[in-house]
């Protein structure tokens, strides 16, 4: 008869044999194609499966805070739970560390598809290595289906690449499936990023600047910095026809920098010739966020030294304040106790709790010319505005009205209470050039 401890380890070895039947053969990668262009040739008409990359996001940081050692052991438990999943029709390619390339097989319908992903995403969460510690793990996930979007092996792992990566710049812990539609429409966007980044780099882009004033005493507040390019066959464009596409990529951050040296550089020049002005920025605020933006802005007022951080101020979108709050406030008081100063722009446009705005850190709101167009015409409009203007009093903001192309209309808002305004009014955006001159111009006619 046998003992307890014989019996648990015969069932041990059972169930290993077991697992290690349904597991694939882990390819290296070189055979990984090789195998899968097999799979194609020998498919039957109308089979269909999927090919996936898997890549563990923020791998880096996960050996620094749990040790290679540890961390070598997860990645094996994963993999092993990997093998398990596709099954022993499937294949598996370890392309290096924390990233695999799978064959998923038999897909019975298009429509177990989406679940086979979401089912092979949580298979990767709630790891413990061997002192039981707790790893939080979660992956980018890109597949590609044959043959929908391929019949070439080379052609389906690419799309699972381009799948994968566009997954990790959504934000990671995600799978996305290959379109070709779309990812025609991000190659042309990615296109349109690479043209932008060598405009930055051909000095084609150029900071135009529109006045914004104060109302009751005529003073020049400031300048809002407007960037343009000066595209070499279309002439020059607005921001409305390159930045929407390419703000939310990478370029966005080189494209802030950019623009915040420009501002800083030309303020230093009309510091020099003893014109004390204030600028404002167009910044998302990922980029207020981002770890480096502060450092780097830093950087930028040491290089020109007579600029303080009082001279450049930070416009961002009320939809930005609102998607991260809490991160947003917490950064931008960071920003403020060296002395920068913030609006927010397009106030009335994003839909924010009221809670959230009450505490949100800036000095000023902008109100967006969609409120001041119709205030001369329209009692319901003019009521709205009016409204509007009272709440930001009630939260301690100084209100900038944007839009203002009439006397009119900068009457009404001087009787509303508005205290600043900026628009075609009182100047359109003007070239840096042209900005001295205009300044001496404004004062002689407006300051007594």
């Amino acid at each position: 008869m046998m003992t307890f401890n014989v019996v648990k380890l015969y069932r041990a070895l059972i169930e290993k044999y077991r697992f290690a039947r349904s597991l694939p053969y882990m390819f290296p990668p070189a055979h990984f194609a090789e195998k899968l262009a097999l799979a194609i040739k020998e498919s039957q008409k109308n089979e269909v499966f999927v090919i996936c990359n898997v890549n563990i996001d923020n791998l880096t940081e996960l050996n620094q805070a749990h040790g290679f050692n540890n961390m070598d052991k997860v990645l094996k438990i994963i993999e092993e739970r990997i093998c398990y999943l596709c099954g022993a029709s499937g294949i598996v390619s370890r392309i290096s560390n924390g990233e695999l390339l799978l064959l998923l097989r038999p897909v019975y319908s298009l429509d177990d598809i989406v679940p086979m992903l979401r089912h092979l995403k949580n298979s990767i969460t709630n790891v413990r290595h061997d002192n039981e510690k707790h790893v939080a793990l979660t992956a980018s996930i890109g597949a590609s289906i044959y043959p929908i979007e391929g019949v070439k092996s080379e052609i389906l792992i690419r799309h699972a690449n381009l799948a994968m990566y566009s997954a990790k710049q959504s934000g990671k812990n995600r799978y996305e499936i290959y379109d070709s539609q779309s990812a025609f429409v991000e190659k042309n966007k990615f296109h349109k990023c690479e043209l932008l980044r060598q405009a930055i780099v051909n000095k084609e882009l150029e900071l135009y600047y529109q006045p914004k004033i104060d109302l009751g005493n005529s003073k020049i507040l400031g300048m809002e910095a407007l960037v343009r390019w000066k595209h070499p066959v279309k002439g020059l464009l607005e921001p409305a026809a390159f930045l929407p596409e390419v703000i939310s990529n990478g370029v966005g951050y080189e494209l802030g920098l950019w623009v915040v040296e420009s501002a800083a550089s030309q303020i230093h020049e009309w510091n020099l010739q003893g014109i004390y002005l204030c600028v404002s920025v167009n910044i998302s605020g990922a980029q207020i966020i981002h770890k480096s933006f502060l450092p780097d802005v830093n950087k930028i007022l040491h290089k020109y030294h007579s600029v303080t951080p009082q001279m450049l101020e930070f416009e961002i979108l009320e939809s930005d304040a609102i998607d991260d709050v809490d991160r947003l406030t917490e950064a931008i008081q960071s920003y403020k106790t060296l002395g920068f100063k913030f609006s927010l722009d397009d106030f009335g446009t994003g839909y924010s709790s009221l809670l959230h705005l009450k505490a949100f850190p800036a000095e000023y709101v902008k109100i967006d010319k969609a409120f001041v167009n119709g205030i001369a015409k329209n009692e319901k409009d003019k009521e709205l505005l009016e409204t509007i203007i009272k709440l930001s009093h009630t939260f301690n903001f100084q209100v900038i009205a944007e839009g203002v192309e009439s006397g009119q209309q900068q009457q009404i808002l001087q009787d509303m209470g508005c205290k600043y305004a900026q628009g075609y009014f009182i100047s359109r955006p003007i070239a840096a050039s042209d900005v001295t001159s205009w300044v001496k111009s404004y004062l002689i006619n407006h300051i007594k």
